[in-house]
């Protein structure tokens, strides 16, 4: 489980840095209540969640997607990891009137990167960030991922 963690928390930070993000905090594995404060803390424009390979472990995934969802976190969610939990993960997140986008997943398999639909995911109410890295944006994009792997 160790080296899978690494290779989704390796996708989702060159996903995040090709889309011109500065990442601020990253959280690996079930969130605790202090790793939400520390989110928080980062606040955040946008929160990039990843965790998964299609048909893998949802569990973190899901986890972390309801951690997310009752945070006092006024960040919108792009959701992309294992497509099989994300009907479940926006429904915790639109349960409590959090804002968020579902994409592709960033590792859908095991050495395949899908960087695309997290870079289209970007809300359309957070400025974009610029080409050429450096963020336009006050605070920058973060990055929560769980554990990837099958189960």
């Amino acid at each position: 489980m160790g080296y899978e963690r690494s290779v989704t928390a390796e996708a989702g930070h060159r996903v995040g840095l090709s889309a011109g993000a500065k990442i601020v905090h990253v959280a690996a594995g079930p969130m605790t209540m202090a790793q939400v404060a520390a989110l928080r803390a980062t606040r955040p424009d946008v929160v990039l969640l990843v965790g998964g390979t299609d048909g893998g472990n949802a569990e973190v995934l899901l986890h972390n997607g309801s951690r997310l969802a009752k945070a006092r976190l006024g960040a919108p969610v792009v959701v992309a990891g294992n497509i099989e939990a994300r009907a479940a993960v926006a429904l915790a997140l639109e349960s409590t009137g959090r804002r968020f986008i579902l994409t592709d997943n960033v590792l859908p398999q095991i050495g395949v990167i899908n960087p695309d639909g997290a870079r289209r995911g970007h809300p359309p109410d957070v400025p974009a960030p610029r080409p050429s890295g450096v963020s336009t944006c006050p605070r920058a994009p973060v990055r929560v991922d769980g554990p990837s792997g099958h189960s």
